[in-house]
C-alpha cells in the first residue's frame, strides 16, 4: 500500500534559544518533508511539541510523522499520530486513508475497511483508497466485494497496474482463472517487469493444467526477483509434470533457503 506526504509549506515563524545548533525554520519544514523517514520524524516533532502551530499546520505534521513511522514499520505509532491529524483535520481522507493502511499492515482488516471507507466518502474519485478496500476485503475472503472495489479502481485509473494484478488474484482465488489471466495479461502489458504479475499467471496456468506456460511465467518472475520464494516454490510444482527431479529439488531448496516454512503457508 502506497504511503503519502501532505507537503507543508513554511507559513509562520519560529523562535529558539540563542543555541548556535537550533535548526532554523526553513530547516524544520524541509525535514517535515523529506523522503527518509527518521529526519522526517526529527523536522515534524519540532513542529508538533510545542502545540501552537495552527490546527491545518500541526494536523500535516502529524500525517507526516505518522507515514514516517509507517514506512519504519511502527503501526502503532504511526496510528496514534493519525488518530491525532484526524482530531484536528477530520476531512483529510489522506489521513483516513493512512491509518487505515496501518491497521491494514497490523492484519486489523476491519479497522482498515472502516477507515477507507471514511477515505472514499470524502474523495469518491481516490482510486488507491478503493484499491486498498478492495485488498482488505480479498484478505478476509470476501472476494466478490473486493473485485467491486477493483472494478472502481480500474474505471477511476484505467492503468492502474496494481488493481488490474490484485482483481486478477481475486479471480484466481475463486479459481475462475481465464478471468484472472486477462487481468494479469493487462498488468503485465501496462508493466513488463511486474514481477509479481508473472507469477500470479503462473499460478493461473497451473490451475488450468498448463504447467509449460506456468513454468515460463515462473521464470520471468524470478528473473525479475531472485528472492520472490512463492514463484520458486510453484516452479518446482509446475516441473513435477515434467520429470525434472533435479530442477524440482533445486528450486525448492532454492525457495525454503528464503522462506523455511514456505511449503506450509502455501499448502493452506
Amino acid at each position: 500500500m502506497q504511503g503519502r506526504l501532505w507537503v507543508l509549506l513554511p507559513l509562520l515563524c519560529y523562535c529558539f534559544p540563542a543555541a548556535a545548533a537550533a535548526p532554523t525554520h526553513a530547516q524544520i519544514m524541509t525535514w517535515c518533508n523529506d523522503s527518509d523517514p527518521d529526519l522526517r520524524i526529527r523536522g515534524c516533532s519540532f513542529l508538533i511539541q510545542p502545540g501552537k502551530e495552527p490546527a491545518k499546520v500541526l494536523a500535516g505534521a502529524l500525517f507526516n510523522q505518522g507515514n514516517a513511522y509507517e514506512a519504519k514499520g511502527q503501526y502503532d505509532l504511526a496510528i496514534q499520530d493519525f488518530d491525532a491529524a484526524i482530531k484536528r483535520n477530520p476531512n483529510d481522507s489522506a489521513a483516513f486513508y493512512s491509518r487505515g493502511s496501518a491497521y491494514f499492515a497490523k492484519g486489523q482488516t476491519d479497522s482498515a475497511i472502516q477507515d477507507f471507507d471514511s477515505a472514499i466518502l470524502l474523495d469518491p474519485k481516490d482510486a488507491t483508497a478503493f484499491n486498498n478496500r478492495g485488498e482488505a476485503y480479498r484478505e478476509k475472503g470476501q472476494q466478490d466485494r473486493a473485485i467491486q472495489d477493483f472494478d472502481k479502481a480500474i474505471t477511476l485509473k484505467p492503468n492502474y497496474t496494481d488493481a488490474f494484478n490484485n482483481r486478477g488474484a481475486a479471480y484466481l482465488a475463486m479459481r475462475q482463472a481465464e478471468r484472472a489471466i486477462q487481468d494479469f495479461d493487462s498488468a503485465i502489458k501496462l508493466n513488463p517487469n511486474f514481477a509479481d504479475a508473472f507469477r500470479n499467471r503462473g499460478g493461473a496456468y497451473l490451475v488450468k493444467d498448463q504447467a509449460g506456460l506456468a513454468i515460463k511465467d515462473f521464470d520471468s518472475a524470478i528473473k525479475l526477483n531472485p528472492r520472490d520464494a512463492m514463484a520458486l516454490y510453484y516452479r518446482s510444482v509446475a516441473k513435477q509434470s515434467t520429470g525434472d527431479s533435479n530442477g524440482i529439488a533445486k528450486d525448492l531448496a532454492a525457495a525454503k533457503a528464503i522462506d523455511p516454512d514456505i511449503a506450509n503457508k502455501l499448502s493452506h
